[in-house]
């Protein structure tokens, strides 16, 4: 199947209410039905937390969309604008202001990666395709941090270090502590992780999971959620899959690879707990030392 992209009124508005709990905007009924062309029948949350809302929406034509909304950080309404690919939904933003952004695209009925009864010998094969053909992806793609290289990386670890000894001197982290910081640090800048940030390096999605891989019924897969691509290795995306799905990444990438991996994770929590949503900050603080001993268990003698 082919997405088909007919929006018959195409704007561009805040919405007039908020989320119930998150510092999300949401277009009103009305507001979508007018932007839709149709009523809307039904409106289902799919998927919500401090940055996102994602949402199901059928209208009397018979259409189905999805909407999200979502916050800082994010350039996934910039992202769909500049890439190119048939791995990418149509996509149009309907709302952009002060870092929050509406988006519609249309609904893919067609089955999630991580649900289809597949070899791992296949499931490899995919997901190898899939990343392949991400790293194809023309146009201009933004991209959210350069780690395509030794001093880019040092600089994001360095970057990382200070905001976990910042949470950790000011209380807000009780497990993770400073001597755990510091030997992170160690590990994460050693030479072959940094060397490894510059092999096979293009465009790297963030956090591709077998949730973000659609697999349609002519041999092709749409991806979705580019709200935080990056450039660098482009074995991460392929450990991320693999590891979403089950597989052992490390029978399939270095372990540099799966470290630059949980670094990245480690970077992305501290910016949560520091910044994005505070209030989740005891969950980042048992989540970061748990990649610390992840760490601790692949690194290199």
């Amino acid at each position: 199947m082919r997405c088909v992209w007919i929006v018959p009124h195409q704007r561009q508005e805040m919405p007039v209410y908020r989320h119930e709990w998150f510092d999300l905007w949401l277009h009103s009924q009305d507001e979508l039905a007018a932007i839709l062309g149709s009523p809307i029948l039904t409106r289902e949350t799919l998927h919500q937390w401090p940055l996102s809302c994602v949402q199901q929406i059928r209208t009397a034509d018979g259409q189905r969309w999805i909407y999200k909304t979502q916050t800082d950080p994010t350039i996934e309404a910039t992202f769909y604008e500049r890439a190119r690919s048939d791995l990418l939904l149509p996509a149009q933003t309907i709302g952009q202001q002060n870092g929050h952004v509406m988006m519609l695209l249309p609904f893919v009925d067609a089955p999630l990666l991580h649900a289809q009864a597949q070899s791992e010998t296949d499931l490899l094969q995919t997901a190898s395709a899939v990343v392949a053909q991400i790293a194809t992806i023309s146009g201009d793609p933004p991209y959210l941090y350069d780690i395509g290289g030794p001093d880019q990386w040092r600089m994001l670890v360095e970057a990382t270090c200070h905001t976990l000894h910042n949470l950790v001197s000011s209380g807000q982290f009780t497990q993770v502590t400073a001597s755990m910081i510091d030997q992170t640090q160690r590990q994460l800048l050693a030479e072959p992780v940094c060397a490894a940030t510059g092999q096979k390096s293009g465009l790297v999605h963030g956090d591709l999971t077998g949730d973000n891989v659609f697999v349609v019924d002519d041999g092709r897969w749409y991806v979705i959620d580019w709200a935080r691509p990056v450039l660098g290795p482009t074995d991460l995306d392929l450990a991320n899959l693999l590891e979403s799905l089950g597989i052992d990444p490390l029978h399939h990438v270095s372990r540099e690879i799966m470290m630059i991996l949980y670094g990245m994770r480690i970077q992305w929590f501290a910016q949560c707990a520091a910044q994005w949503f505070p209030a989740g900050t005891p969950t980042y603080d048992t989540q970061i030392v748990e990649l610390m001993r992840r760490l601790d268990t692949i690194r290199q003698p």
